[in-house]
């Protein structure tokens, strides 16, 4: 691991690393939010590397707002304890009533670390929780506020790597593709996956995000019935409402064979079905990366333009720009630049029928995720812990930052 002036950067750590376990067992603490505004993505990703802690045996317990969508419902289901703060408005800031009432779970838990993943939580949020004792960890994908509250930030994206993160020097950083945090079934099914590339395959996949995406996926649809070859289309609709009728009589006309599905428990095998994915610049693009699927990517809200931009310079991708401003999908057609409709349809066709062009887009994509990043952050974290509670049983004074020297070295 090299010390620059941004801070300590942690390499990716070997396979077999991965499966070592330190037998002190922590209580992670995950503050993250969901909803058909803010979307998924957040939610999913503090989830995997939940899941890759718990895996290692540490104890998990997540602290979400009840806001519109049930995000909460899909930590459940994965046996995580989730605590329910109140939902008064949906601030952009976490309000000091949040913070109060987050502190007091890490009090009640005995918490050893609190993990944000919080586009609201500002530098004095992050402040606060530190003095309070506990330790604090990031994932960000921005870089745009103040960090020094923290001691660990991860940033998977790709581009991650300039970003100048303001942030204390002894702060550990995960930053890349190689710490995209997606959960175990996708190393699983990468496994197996051996892919063939055809002038004629047809099989697309749509997924615009997880919060309300009706009207993005309706316009979608309607773009690809402009591709003359037939083809197979699975859509995975964001939201938790029942399937709006428009969008049923919009698939009932299209020329194409098309499957909407909601609430998807096996989003691995859907993307390992697929020849080509339409996906928004979020998390989908790190779990067909790992799947060696080529994508066309839309941006649909600002923190994704660094990974369409990244993934179509590195050749796994092509980008459709701006689909939308800030994620808002009213009065799109005053937001969208009118070419995006044609370009949609062209850049589909031109893909499927170029399968050498494909399949070097799918091994640069393989290249970029495997599929362990959890588990490598997991194993950060646990580094940084272990060597943090020698620390203090032999000597107090000793500096916090020595704690993370060792990260990239285990």
């Amino acid at each position: 691991m090299r010390a620059d002036s941004l801070g300590l950067i942690a390499r990716p750590l070997a396979t077999a690393v991965l499966h070592e376990r330190i037998p002190n067992v922590a209580t992670f603490i995950f503050r993250c939010d969901g909803s058909v505004s803010i979307g998924m993505g957040h939610v999913m990703r503090c989830r995997a590397l939940a899941s890759a802690l718990r895996e290692r045996g540490h104890q998990i317990c997540f602290v979400m707002r009840d806001l519109p969508g049930h995000a909460s419902l899909v930590v459940q289901e994965a046996d995580f304890e989730v605590i329910a703060l109140p939902y008064f408005e949906e601030s952009t800031d976490l309000t000091k009533h949040d913070l109060q009432s987050t502190q007091e779970v890490i009090r009640r838990k005995g918490a050893d670390w609190v993990l944000v993943d919080h586009y609201g939580a500002t530098p004095d949020y992050l402040r606060a929780l530190r003095e309070g004792g506990v330790r604090v960890a990031v994932i960000d994908d921005l870089a745009d506020r103040d960090l020094d509250g923290a001691g660990w930030i991860l940033n998977q994206n790709l581009g991650a790597q300039g970003l100048a993160y303001r942030a204390g020097s002894d702060c550990i950083r995960l930053l890349g593709p190689a710490y995209a945090l997606l959960g175990p079934e996708f190393a699983v099914v990468r496994q197996s996956l051996s892919r063939a590339f055809s002038a004629q395959d047809q099989r697309v996949f749509v997924t615009l995000g997880g919060g309300d995406t009706t009207q993005l996926c309706s316009e979608v649809l309607l773009a690809l019935n402009r591709v003359v070859r037939p083809l197979s289309v699975y859509c995975i609709l964001g939201g938790s409402a029942r399937l709006p009728a428009c969008l049923t009589e919009i698939v009932q006309t299209l020329r194409h064979e098309v499957r909407i599905f909601r609430n998807v428990t096996n989003m691995a095998d859907l993307l390992a079905w697929a020849d080509v994915s339409l996906n928004a610049g979020g998390a989908t693009c790190w779990e067909a990366c790992c799947l060696g699927l080529p994508m066309v990517v839309a941006t649909v809200s600002p923190d994704q333009v660094l990974n369409a931009s990244g993934l179509t310079q590195y050749g796994c991708a092509e980008s459709l720009g701006a689909w939308a401003v800030n994620g808002n999908s009213r009065d799109l057609r005053d937001l969208r630049d009118p070419r995006d409709l044609r370009d949609l349809a062209g850049l589909v066709e031109a893909l499927l029928g170029e399968p050498e062009r494909r399949a070097q887009m799918s091994t640069k994509a393989r290249s970029l995720v495997d599929g362990l990043g959890a588990q490598r952050a997991a194993v950060s974290l646990e580094a940084v812990g272990s060597d943090a509670r020698r620390s203090r049983a032999s000597c107090e004074a000793e500096a916090a930052g020595e704690a993370g020297n060792d990260v990239g070295q285990h």
